[in-house]
This record gives structure tokens, C-alpha cells and sequence, in this order.
């Protein structure tokens, strides 16, 4: 297979990946952000309170960050997004577990008062550590992914910035397109030389 071939089916292949893991963190979020309202319902029935720092965390990280994430994934800045959808899924796992299974306290599923919201809450604890989990994985994922994509869109821009005996490299791989410049100082066109062109530069990212 030609390189430049090559080079096209690569490009199209990681762009469709990307596209594919980012629809499906979407929808994760979505997910989540469901059962998260669901057990917050369901604190407030049973009256399991939190302290005022565990109930800013709950708010600003498991609640406001995941959704932060998906603005940023959506308006294009994947690779931001992704970082901070790891981020807010790793610290909501943590803290999820760490109250609701291993200290023995009100928050954990083993203790809340009995009723008809005791299962949904424990239910909702368990589905909360799923999601993130899968989603702290899939951002983990996405990450290498965009952060490729970023790297080839950088130095598509850096090779376009290049020049060619003193002037700027041309975007035609045409040989008569690109300017010699000769040692008295004139131009000449259609030598047969021809500046080098970059993969990178001959295979523009999306």
C-alpha cells in the first residue's frame, strides 16, 4: 500500500475511534448523572446527612465535573475533557467506596434505615461505582487517542511554518509550485526541484 495511503486509512481510523469512545463517555455521563440524581433522592428520604466538605465535593466533583467534561469533549476540546472526566471519575470512585462500603458510618449501604427508599439507595451506591469506574477507563482510553491527534495537528502546523531555501514551503507537492532561491538572491520556478513535504503536512488532520 502507498504511504500517503496509508497515512489517509491511519488518520481515518483514529478519528472515527475517537469519535466513537467520546459518543460513548457522553452517554455515560448521562447515565450517571440519572443515578446520581436518584441517590441524592434518596439521602434526602432516609435523612443521611454529610458533613459541609463532604457535601461540596459531592456537588462540585461527582456532580458538576462530569458535566464540565462533556461542555469541553463536545465544543472540542477533547483532550481537556477527557483529563477532567478521569479526574472527576477516579475522585467520585474513591470517596463513593470509601463511604458507602468501607466506613461504617451513615452513609454506608449497610447502615441506612430501613424503608422503602433503603434499596434504591443501595442500589444507586453500587450503580454510582459502576459508572465511574467504566467512565474513569474510558477517558483513560480517549486520552492516548486525542492526545495523537493533537500531536499530528501541532506538527502539521509546525511544518506549515517551515521554509524552503528562505521561503515558505508551498502547499502544492507540485515541483514547478516551489520557489529555488539561487545564490544571487533571484527565484526560480520550475527547476525540477521541489521542496520536501512532510507526511504531516500532505496529510491534514480533521
Amino acid at each position: 500500500m502507498r504511504p500517503d495511503l496509508l497515512h489517509t486509512e491511519r488518520k481515518s481510523e483514529t478519528a472515527t475511534e475517537a469519535t466513537r469512545a467520546t459518543r460513548a463517555a457522553v452517554a455515560l455521563v448521562y447515565v450517571h448523572a440519572g443515578i446520581f440524581i436518584i441517590h441524592g433522592a434518596a439521602h434526602a428520604r432516609l435523612h443521611v446527612a454529610l458533613s459541609t466538605w463532604a457535601g461540596v465535593f459531592v456537588a462540585m466533583v461527582i456532580g458538576i465535573a462530569p458535566v464540565a467534561a462533556i461542555v469541553l469533549l463536545k465544543r472540542g476540546s477533547r483532550l481537556k475533557g477527557a483529563g477532567t472526566l478521569a479526574t472527576a471519575m477516579a475522585a467520585s470512585l474513591l470517596f463513593g467506596l470509601w463511604n458507602h462500603f468501607f466506613v461504617h458510618g451513615g452513609d454506608h449501604v449497610a447502615h441506612v434505615a430501613g424503608g422503602p427508599w433503603r434499596l434504591p439507595f443501595q442500589v444507586t451506591a453500587g450503580f454510582l461505582a459502576v459508572t465511574e469506574a467504566t467512565g474513569l477507563i474510558m477517558a483513560l482510553r480517549l486520552m492516548p487517542t486525542l492526545a495523537y491527534r493533537t500531536s499530528r495537528q501541532s506538527r502539521r502546523k509546525a511544518n506549515a511554518e517551515k521554509t524552503c531555501y528562505g521561503r515558505p514551503t508551498p502547499r502544492s507537492s507540485d515541483p514547478s509550485a516551489c520557489a529555488v532561491q539561487l545564490r544571487d538572491g533571484d527565484v526560480s520556478r520550475g527547476t525540477g526541484e521541489h521542496c520536501p513535504v512532510s507526511d504531516d503536512e500532505a496529510d491534514p488532520i480533521d
